[in-house]
C-alpha cells in the first residue's frame, strides 16, 4: 500500500515537472535514477581528484576529451540519429551495420593521420608537444565511444532504457575508481585517460549483454545489403555528419579557444567547473534527451500539434528548473576554492560564474531542440555554424584585446545562449510546416 502510494506521488511529481506521456516519464525515471547515482559518484570524487591531479593535468585531459568528442561527432556517420525514426527492426540492424562499417573505416583513417604527423595534429588542437603521444589512444576511445553511441540508439529504438541507465552508472564508477587509483600511483594525465577508456569499455559490455537478437541480425547482413543501404542513406548520413560536426565543435569550442588563447591551467579550471556544473544538469538533460527523442519520434508520425504542445511544455518546465542552477553558478566564486583547494583552484569559481548563460542554455534547450525529429538537419547545421562562428569571433576578439579569460568566457556564453534561443525559434517553425503538411 505504501509502495503504491509512494509511486503515485512520484508519478504526480514527474507529471508536474516534465509532462509528457506515462511512457515518457517512465523512461525519464529509469535514466535519471542511473544518472543521479553516476553523477553523485563523480561529484563526490572530484575534491579528491583535484588533490591527486594538478590543474595542468586536468587541462591536458580536457583537451584530449574535447578532441575525442569532435572525432565522435563524425566517426559513426551519425546513423544512430536515424535509428529512432526507423519503422522496422530490419532497418535498424542495417543502420547499425552501416555505422559499424563507418567506425571501422574512420578508425583506420585516424591511424594513418597519426602516423603521418602526430606533432602537427597535437599543435592544431592546443596539446603541448610533450603530450602528443597521448593521441595514440584516440583510435581506441573513438572505437569504444562510437560503439556506445550505436548501442544507445538500439536501446532507444526498443524503448528499453534500463540497460542505458545501468551502463551510465557503471561507467561513472569505473572511471572514477580507476582515476583515483592512477592518481595514487602518480600516473598523471595518462591515469585520467586510462580511467576514461575503461569506463567506455564497461559501458559497451553492459549494453551488449543479452542482445543476441541484435548480434544475429548484424551477422546476417551481406555486403550487398550494406552497399545498397549506404546508397539509400548517403544523403541523410552526410547531413547528419555535417550537423554533428558543427554541434560538437560548438560544444567543445570554449575548451579549444581557452587552450589557444590562454594557458593549460585555465583549461584545467574550465574543465573542472564545467564538469561540476554539468553534473547536476546531466541528471536531467541526458535522461530527457533520449526519453524526449523517443517520445517526439512517435508524435512526429502521429500529430504535429501534440508534438508542439509537448515540446513547448517541456521547455517551460526546464526554464523553471534552470533558476536554481543559475543561482548556484553565480555564487561559485564563494565555494569552489573551499571545496577543491584554495591554492590551485580558486580561479575556477569566476569561470563558473561566467558560464552561467551557457549552462542555462544547455539545460533549457539542449535536450529538446534537435531538428532531426522533423528531418530538418540542414536548418540546424546553419544555425549551429552561425553560432560557432560568432563564438570564435567574439572570444578571439576579447582575448586579443587583453581581456581576462573570465570575461572572454562570459561574452562567449551569452553568444551560445543566443544560438540556443534561435534554434528554439526555428524548431517551432519546423513544427508549423509539419502541421501544414498534415
Amino acid at each position: 500500500m505504501m509502495n503504491e502510494l509512494g509511486q503515485s506521488k512520484l508519478e504526480r511529481a514527474l507529471a508536474l515537472l516534465f509532462g509528457g506521456s506515462k511512457h515518457f516519464r517512465q523512461n525519464l525515471l529509469i535514466l535519471a535514477s542511473g544518472n543521479v547515482l553516476a553523477q553523485i559518484v563523480s561529484l563526490l570524487a572530484l575534491p579528491l581528484l583535484t588533490r591527486l591531479f594538478t590543474p595542468q593535468e586536468f587541462g591536458i585531459f580536457a583537451i584530449y576529451v574535447a578532441a575525442q568528442s569532435i572525432v565522435l561527432g563524425v566517426a559513426t556517420g551519425r546513423v544512430e540519429w536515424l535509428v529512432p525514426n526507423a519503422r522496422a527492426s530490419r532497418e535498424v540492424a542495417l543502420l547499425l551495420g552501416l555505422g559499424l562499417c563507418i567506425v571501422a573505416g574512420f578508425t583506420l583513417l585516424m591511424l594513418v593521420v597519426l602516423l603521418f604527423d602526430i606533432s602537427r595534429l597535437a599543435k592544431l588542437i592546443g596539446l603541448p608537444p610533450a603530450y602528443a603521444h597521448l593521441l595514440w589512444l584516440m583510435p581506441i576511445t573513438t572505437l569504444l565511444g562510437s560503439t556506445q553511441l550505436l548501442l544507445e540508439a538500439w536501446h532507444v529504438y526498443r524503448k528499453s532504457l534500463r540497460p542505458m541507465g545501468r551502463a551510465k552508472l557503471l561507467q561513472s564508477i569505473a572511471t572514477v575508481c580507476l582515476s583515483i587509483v592512477a592518481g595514487f600511483m602518480l600516473m598523471g594525465v595518462s591515469g585520467l585517460i586510462f580511467g576514461y577508456v575503461a569506463g567506455y569499455l564497461l559501458s559497451c559490455l553492459v549494453m551488449l549483454y543479452g542482445q543476441r537478437r541484435l548480434l544475429l541480425r548484424l551477422k546476417l547482413l551481406t555486403k550487398t545489403a550494406l552497399s545498397r543501404g549506404f546508397s539509400f542513406y548517403r544523403n541523410d548520413v552526410l547531413r547528419s555528419v555535417a550537423v554533428s560536426l558543427v554541434n560538437v565543435c560548438l560544444a567543445m569550442s570554449l575548451t579549444i579557444l581557452i587552450a589557444v588563447h590562454y594557458d593549460v591551467q585555465t583549461v584545467g579550471w574550465y574543465s573542472l567547473v564545467f564538469r561540476v556544473a554539468t553534473g547536476p544538469v546531466a541528471l536531467f538533460t541526458s535522461a530527457i534527451v533520449y526519453s524526449f527523442w523517443s517520445e517526439a519520434a512517435d508524435l512526429a508520425k502521429k500529430s504535429a500539434r501534440d508534438l508542439r504542445r509537448f515540446y513547448v511544455r517541456s521547455v517551460v518546465r526546464l526554464i523553471i528548473l534552470s533558476i536554481p542552477l543559475a543561482i548556484l553558478a553565480l555564487l561559485a566564486p564563494f565555494y569552489v576554492g573551499l571545496i577543491f583547494g584554495e591554492a590551485e583552484w580558486s580561479g575556477a569559481g569566476l569561470l563558473l560564474a561566467a558560464m552561467t548563460p551557457y549552462l542555462v542554455g544547455i539545460l533549457i534547450f539542449g535536450p529538446t531542440t534537435h531538428l532531426i525529429v522533423y528531418s530538418r538537419q540542414s536548418w540546424q547545421f546553419w544555425c549551429d555554424l552561425a553560432t560557432l562562428c560568432a563564438v570564435i569571433a567574439v572570444f578571439s576578439l576579447m582575448a586579443r584585446s587583453g581581456f581576462s579569460a573570465t570575461l572572454s568566457v562570459a561574452a562567449a556564453s551569452f553568444v551560445l545562449l543566443g544560438g540556443y534561443i534561435f534554434r528554439f525559434i526555428i524548431h517551432l517553425w519546423a513544427n508549423s510546416l509539419l502541421r501544414r503538411a498534415e
